[in-house]
């Protein structure tokens, strides 16, 4: 009963193994090709490290960006008021270089009205003690 159970599976293996090992050659690859494989393989987790590495600089790249767009405009901020203050001490300049010059013309100009008024008032005043005494 052994051996006839046996043999019954053993036919019945052969049965499954046999057409699987025809259809093998269109399933299976050849020895180049398995080669092949693995190394497209290997080489696509190594792209997949290097896209990683990419991403990853990439977004660093991008934070770098927004931070000197922050810093641009500070510094567009800063040229601005800088050059109000300079447009505004210009002007302060030009004021105290008319005040100066109206006050230098003011000086040149003769003082014949002081001179005579002051004259005039020491004149009276002596005038004015010789006839006291």
């Amino acid at each position: 009963m052994k051996l006839k159970s046996l043999t019954i599976l053993s036919i019945g293996l052969m049965f499954i193994l046999i057409p699987l090992m025809s259809y093998s050659q269109d399933i299976c690859f050849t020895q180049d090709d398995s080669k092949r494989l693995v190394v497209e393989l290997e080489r696509g987790r190594l792209l997949e490290k290097n896209v990683s590495l990419l991403e990853q600089q990439n977004e660093e790249l991008v934070k770098q960006t927004e931070i000197l767009k922050k810093q641009n405009e500070l510094l567009r901020e800063q040229f601005q008021i800088a050059n109000d203050l300079m447009k505004k001490k210009d002007e302060l300049y030009k004021l105290k270089t008319d005040v100066l010059e109206n006050e230098l013309k003011e000086s040149k100009k003769p003082r014949w009205g002081s001179l005579f008024g002051t004259f005039g008032l020491g004149a009276a005043t002596a005038f004015a003690l010789m006839l006291l005494l």
